[in-house]
């Protein structure tokens, strides 16, 4: 039995003529009678299930709402992106491409989804933010204000992204992890725990930030010759050494690297790296404990 159809009240739309759908049934939170947003056929709107399009809000082309999910506001979905599970889009959000919003995502503000880009979980991406390319948002994550995940970047766990904070390459965002002001992340750099990366951060290659770094200047980084990243960060509790996933300080990093079992070669050139960072830590201001 179809829970909705189409009225004959339209409206042409980005050169698609939309028409505006009526509740045939009582669903959810919808009344029987209730006019609800528009789209461009049956096809855009599953009739079993609780999902619904409500106010102004507009779906076409190939664009698929199923199961419980709601479209709302000013919202716009259409390319063949899939909105399903729970899902909300509301306000003047925007979903295009190809992408997937599904279980308890809400898509808010001036958000985009575009691309290949999967948006899951109990994920809020709001304000004027946007996920695009192959970019994943999972779990309890948060995009707001004008942050840019894109290309392969991931954002998972409880991490929140903000300010224009930009997450692309392979870079991926985990843990308590907050990312914030203009930080760059990218390359195949890790940034998880409960690290925070603000002001003009920059992290990037294979680097890993974790524990409670804090970054807040581009990231001092050296390379060892086998292509182990060794990082400079600071905390607050000090300076730490962060490479191989150990977190140390100078002291404790040196006192890691002599007893370590590999090559002497290698063991000194580690060393080599955790003095240089000694001595350059008073310069960048890397020394000084990070406000909590």
């Amino acid at each position: 039995m179809a829970k909705y159809e189409l009225t004959a009240s339209s409206i042409i739309h980005l050169t698609h003529t939309l028409y505006r759908i009526r509740a045939l049934a009582d669903f959810g939170s919808v009344r029987i009678g209730q006019l609800g947003g528009f789209v461009h056929s049956t096809d855009n709107l599953a009739q079993d299930g609780e999902a619904w399009i409500a106010d102004d809000a507009k779906v076409f082309m190939d664009a698929r709402i199923s199961d419980n999910a709601r479209i709302s506001g000013d919202a716009q979905v259409h390319g063949e992106a899939a909105i399903r599970g729970n899902a909300m889009i509301a306000d003047d959000a925007r979903v295009s491409g190809n992408a997937v919003v599904d279980r308890k995502a809400r898509i808010l503000g001036q958000a985009e989804v575009t691309g290949h880009a999967r948006v899951r979980g109990d994920v809020e991406i709001s304000g004027k933010a946007s996920v695009s390319g192959q970019a994943h948002v999972t779990d309890n994550a948060c995009v707001t204000d004008d942050a840019r995940l894109y290309e392969h970047g991931w954002a998972f766990g409880d991490c929140r992204i903000s300010g224009s904070a930009r997450i692309h390459g392979h870079a991926k965002i985990s843990g308590s992890a907050r990312i914030s002001g203009n930080a760059d992340i990218h390359g195949d750099a890790a940034v998880y725990g409960d690290a925070r990366a603000d002001s003009s951060a920059r992290i990037f290659g294979h680097a890993a930030i974790f524990g409670d770094a804090r970054v807040g200047k581009p990231l001092v980084t050296a390379t060892r010759s086998d292509g182990e990243t060794f990082s400079l960060v600071a905390t607050p509790r000090g300076p730490r050494v962060i490479a191989a996933y150990e977190y140390l300080d100078f002291a404790a990093a040196r006192d890691h690297w002599t007893a370590s079992d590999e090559d002497a070669a290698v063991i000194a050139e580690s060393l080599a790296i955790i003095d240089h960072f000694a001595r350059i830590a008073p310069i960048t201001g890397l020394d000084r404990p990070m406000p909590d």
